[in-house]
């Protein structure tokens, strides 16, 4: 190698010396400089959506801060389970497919059965949300499109 770069003439040689800086700082550019700009980005994009997220929570707890006493979601706190389950399934328009209601302690069983399962799922995220915690649920199809059988265990989420 030696050999050949003393055959070459001094242009040549500084010809492929400045090629080959230049060869290097671009390799260094495209390996190194260019994914450490890529991944600054992401994370720069990655705080704007996690500060966006944080407002909103914040805005969230502040409106769940100014609930009155007496919302709904208070209210579930001091109605009884049974009292609960019994007012929302009327108001979710369940009460109909009710075939029968177990209280058990500090727990309520309920079977339900023809009712719309998007109905059904409403119900419980609104039940989840009054502080009710659904300790089992057991969902089977009906031959009727969008109707299912259904059991349900439901406990306090303080039990």
């Amino acid at each position: 190698m030696k050999n050949w770069w003393k055959q070459l003439s001094l242009r040549e040689q500084r010809t492929l010396a400045v090629g080959g800086l230049a060869a290097l700082v671009l390799l260094a550019y495209l390996a190194v400089w260019t994914p450490l700009e890529a991944r600054r980005a992401a994370l720069e994009q990655l705080i704007v959506r996690l500060q966006q997220d944080l407002a909103w929570m914040e805005g969230a707890a502040a409106d769940l801060r100014r609930l009155p006493a007496d919302s709904p979601a208070a209210a579930g706190q001091t109605q009884s389970l049974l009292g609960l389950v019994d007012s929302s399934v009327r108001e979710f328009g369940l009460a109909a497919g009710v075939r029968r209601v177990q209280p058990e302690g500090d727990r309520v069983r309920l079977w339900l059965e023809g009712v719309g399962f998007n109905d059904l799922l409403r119900w419980l995220a609104a039940v989840r949300e009054s502080g009710t915690r659904i300790d089992s649920l057991a969902v089977d199809r009906r031959a009727e499109p969008g109707k299912v059988d259904g059991r349900v265990v439901l406990a306090r989420e303080d039990a």
